[in-house]
């Protein structure tokens, strides 16, 4: 699960025109550093939600690193104005514990409100019996 922190006060701040502009933007950036394999979808308004099924577990902490370094290496640039922004990203995989896709989910949700918890613009991933900040 991946979420545009703060990105009301961005709509509040700059308009919902520009807020457009910053959602695609986040968009591409994120998309440029996926794989092709992967599938990224917009979960609802500035949340989105990231499935790799061909990517092994082993490279989450490289992916989510780059993913959040990726929209926070450069403002949004909006009609001359530069509009920062980060994100907080909740990762979760499928174990013998995890039945369904709704419960991975759930579990990654949890763990990306943690991160924006932890201060946002991180990553946290859910473990098995227990949420770890890594």
């Amino acid at each position: 699960m991946i979420d545009i922190d703060h990105f009301k006060a961005v709509n509040d701040t700059f308009g919902h025109f520009a807020g457009d502009i910053v959602l695609q933007e986040v968009i591409r950036r994120l998309q440029e550093n996926l794989p092709p394999t992967d599938l990224f979808a917009r979960y609802g308004g500035e949340e989105f939600v990231l499935m790799l099924p061909r990517t092994p577990c082993s490279e989450i902490p490289s992916i989510a690193t780059r993913l959040v370094e990726s929209v926070t290496e450069q403002p949004v640039s909006v009609t001359g104005v530069g509009i920062s922004v980060t994100i907080s990203v909740g990762t979760a995989h499928f174990t013998e514990k995890v039945a369904t896709l709704y419960e991975l989910v759930s579990h990654a949700d949890q763990a990306m409100y943690l991160a924006k918890e932890a201060g946002r613009n991180r990553w946290v991933s859910w473990e098995i019996d227990q949420i770890q900040d890594l």
